[in-house]
């Protein structure tokens, strides 16, 4: 990533690695990028497939969050965020 990429295309790039990590810890996701507004990932709960986790990329003062439920983490280890996003829809 680099400082002078536009915002919706670092904010795509962070989703990809993301959706990318849930698929490396065996956890579905679906990218969706709109023709008009912002990039978002869903994270389908597997005992509600109709029901789906919504996960955000905002940047605030700098840096780069996934928000989530009434979650956020650091966008800077998708890994991380990924094992959590995982806990969080197994466990509802």
């Amino acid at each position: 990533m680099t400082a002078h990429q536009h915002p919706h295309a670092l904010r795509f790039r962070l989703l990809v690695d993301l959706c990318y990590a849930l698929g490396e810890q065996g956890c579905a996701s679906m990218l969706f990028n709109p023709l008009r507004g912002e990039t978002a990932l869903y994270v389908p709960y597997p005992d509600r497939p109709r029901q789906r986790l919504g996960v955000g990329a905002i940047e605030d003062r700098g840096r780069w969050m996934f928000t989530y439920g009434r979650e956020w983490s650091l966008a800077d280890n998708a890994d991380e965020t990924a094992a959590r996003i995982v806990a969080a829809v197994r466990t509802r």
